[in-house]
């Protein structure tokens, strides 16, 4: 009897370690209830002070973290993770130090049974990427300066692409920004006395930017050795025909502001024109005022706050983020951080 039980022992299949979870659902994850977890602070590689020296800034962007969980108290299917950061230099010399909270929102997804790590399967998690973010910049317009010319002024002043959208948002006007082609973003910009920091860009003005360009790679070519002709000449015509648009324009026409499509566009072009309408899909161009950018006594002074967000409109969860946070959030309750 004994060798039988053996062989009967033998044809037992081994137990499984491996237990399996019980499957989740995308609707339990949207569902999960989470809020707004602060990360740790960064400090960028721009204009870098002591970090004691920072503390006052800081208590301006935990300010904000505040209002956040006071005007979403709680997400669903999203996580926020502000944290606090410092970046590049004062727009002005010696001017406002600029500083941000930035804000990625990650969604919440569930792990299918497939997945590589059995650890895993039917586990809801968070996102380790996600194109939603909401950002807080202080003494900066941030992104709004990502979408620049390469021509400049003839006072040197760099041009950049920034669209209103028409409407406002608790009294401050909305602002279209394109990171990527196709997919707006939205912005505010809040100063002291609701005057805002972008000046429209004439036509006139920026055919003389124009000008100016071609003026200076002409002068780069004539003290070259040799002398490309053929880039010569071709940088003389670009110059002619810019010069022949200006000067076929009228008063009313050289003051209305420059909308353009495509900044490489000229003059009798086929396939582009230089000036459009934002019915066509131009973006209207404009010049930052320094003034609110200007040195102040207290080195921790806030002159001018953008809030930027971008959404991913594939992800629910994170849209839902938006669209309160752009409903709920006391957006006045900033000015109250400018300093005069």
């Amino acid at each position: 009897m004994f060798p039988m039980v053996l062989v009967m022992l033998a044809c037992v299949s081994p137990p499984s370690y491996v237990s399996a979870q019980r499957q989740c659902t995308p609707e339990e994850a949207f569902r999960r209830i989470s809020g707004w977890e602060q990360t740790g602070d960064e400090y960028g590689i721009g204009f870098v002070q002591p970090k004691a020296q920072y503390q006052l800034r800081w208590k301006k962007a935990d300010q904000i973290i505040a209002l956040l969980n006071e005007a979403v108290p709680r997400l669903t299917g999203a996580e926020g993770h502000p944290y606090r950061t410092t970046y590049g230099q004062p727009y002005v010399a010696n001017g406002p130090v600029p500083f941000a909270l930035n804000v990625p929102i990650f969604g919440y997804y569930c792990i299918p049974q497939t997945s590589g790590n059995p650890n895993l399967r039917g586990k809801i998690e968070l996102s380790g990427e996600t194109g939603t973010w909401i950002y807080f910049y202080f003494n900066s317009l941030g992104w709004l300066t990502s979408n620049y010319l390469h021509y400049r002024t003839v006072n040197g002043a760099r041009i950049y692409e920034i669209q209103e959208r028409g409407e406002a948002l608790q009294g401050f006007t909305l602002l279209r920004h394109e990171l990527n082609v196709g997919v707006p973003n939205e912005a505010i910009i809040i100063t002291p006395d609701g005057r805002s920091p972008l000046k429209p860009l004439s036509r006139e003005k920026y055919l003389l930017a124009r000008q100016k360009f071609y003026q200076g790679e002409i002068s780069k070519l004539q003290t070259a050795s040799p002398a490309s002709g053929s880039e010569l000449a071709r940088h003389q015509h670009e110059l002619d025909a810019i010069t022949n648009l200006l000067n076929s324009l009228t008063p009313e026409e050289r003051q209305g502001q420059a909308i353009i499509k495509d900044p490489n566009a000229m003059p009798g072009d086929r396939w582009a024109k230089v000036f459009v309408t934002e019915a066509e899909g131009g973006h209207p161009l404009v010049t930052v005022d320094a003034a609110l950018f200007k040195p102040r006594q207290s080195a921790a002074a806030v002159t001018i706050i953008t809030v930027y967000w971008r959404t991913d409109h594939h992800n629910a969860a994170e849209s839902e983020a938006i669209r309160q946070f752009k409903g709920n959030f006391d957006f006045q309750a900033l000015r109250q951080m400018l300093d005069k």
